[in-house]
């Protein structure tokens, strides 16, 4: 049969240093309590709600049922198991380096490669992804807004925050360098 949780009346330690047990109900008298489910907590005439199994020689104090808790499915990144990265203070207006794509020459390359590790603003986070801002230290395209305080952000103090924002997996998020001053986060839109 199945155990049902019942309200037990516990008394002990004999001078065995064994414990007894009894339905609060006073119904079956006392039995003795397995050594294994015997809980150091336990005060002499305390009354507890333990699982308590029906058999046909009376009832028998049994073990609590423990569910297994399954383990979370993976998250697949690509096919390969992602494992996000601990939480950071990513906000509206924080400078960190990020792997960016060249977003200006589309399939272009700079040395053999299509994406280069620089600092960017973000814009707003996503649970996977974030939308950012890539920061320059000149500006030869006439594209974007130089910081009023790079310096304050970590940054150089005449950097420049690109207009257009690109999209990246949470994944190619780096190290914080710091965060934009109050006016630029509101020049810039970014405003928390």
């Amino acid at each position: 049969m199945a155990a049902t949780l019942v309200e037990i009346v516990v008394s002990g330690p004999d001078p065995e240093g064994r414990w007894h047990w009894r339905l609060k109900d006073g119904s079956g008298g006392y039995s003795t309590a397995p050594a294994d489910l015997v809980d150091p907590e336990w005060e002499n005439g305390a009354v507890l709600l333990r699982p308590v199994q029906r058999t046909p020689g009376g009832h028998r104090l049994v073990a609590p049922v423990r569910s297994v808790e399954p383990e979370p499915a993976p998250l697949l990144l690509n096919g390969e198991p992602f494992e996000p990265p601990p939480d950071r203070d990513l906000e509206p207006g924080t400078v960190a380096i990020a792997r960016v794509r060249f977003t200006d020459r589309p399939g272009g390359t700079d040395a053999g490669t299509e994406a280069k590790r620089r600092p960017v603003a973000i814009v707003s986070v996503g649970p996977h992804t974030v939308t950012v801002r890539a920061v320059f230290s000149h500006n030869t395209q006439g594209r974007g807004s130089r910081l009023l305080d790079g310096g304050i952000a970590g940054l150089r103090p005449d950097s420049i925050v690109d207009d257009a924002e690109t999209v990246v997996a949470l994944a190619d998020i780096g190290g914080i360098i710091g965060y934009l001053s109050t006016r630029d986060r509101r020049r810039l839109g970014l405003d928390i």
